[in-house]
């Protein structure tokens, strides 16, 4: 039988809810409390039980992250900072290489048969429109600047910084690759 948050506040001799808050990370515990429960977790070997936080909440904790090809070092690195960003929050992310799909990112838009908080999409195949259509919370990654849900970073003004520092070193033979 799976150990229950009941479980675990008798065998630290707190309540359920100081157990909640524990588990949650919530803020003012007493350190000798939090100690408790934590020892009671390890000890019972209690793991929550995502589904019914879902139901309790009407949030899964995970979002979905569409990239067109984690083989590109630029979308592996954003997908790293993406992870890093949301496991610091507690969430899950749910990568997707859409292959700038539009289908598949769609799909992603859309939830992917449920189970997604919101999504993340580095957008070809579909564009703003779509995204404030979409089933969920989205926001557009990329370069292209439209209205409506997007980030995007405008980096002319670091190519011309660039170019201009490679100038005043020296460089007169300068390549764009990518």
């Amino acid at each position: 039988m799976a150990v229950t948050m009941q479980d675990v506040a008798r065998r630290a001799a707190v309540s359920a809810k100081t157990v909640s808050r524990v588990v949650n990370d919530e803020p003012h515990i007493s350190p000798d409390k939090r100690a408790r429960v934590l020892a009671a977790i390890d000890e019972l070997g209690y793991r929550l039980n995502p589904a019914a936080r879902t139901l309790r909440t009407g949030r899964s904790g995970v979002i979905g992250l569409g990239l067109p090809d984690l083989r590109e070092p630029y979308y592996a690195e954003l997908a790293h900072a993406v992870l890093q960003q949301a496991g610091r929050r507690g969430l899950t992310v749910l990568v997707d290489p859409t292959g700038g799909d539009r289908d598949r990112e769609l799909a992603l838009l859309r939830g992917r048969g449920g189970g997604l908080d919101g999504v993340l999409l580095y957008a070809l195949g579909v564009g703003a429109q779509d995204a404030d259509a979409a089933a969920l919370p989205a926001v557009l990654l990329g370069e292209r600047v439209e209205p409506g849900a997007a980030a995007a970073v405008d980096a002319d003004p670091a190519v011309a910084a660039a170019v201009a520092h490679l100038v005043e070193t020296g460089r007169r033979r300068i390549a764009v690759l990518g």
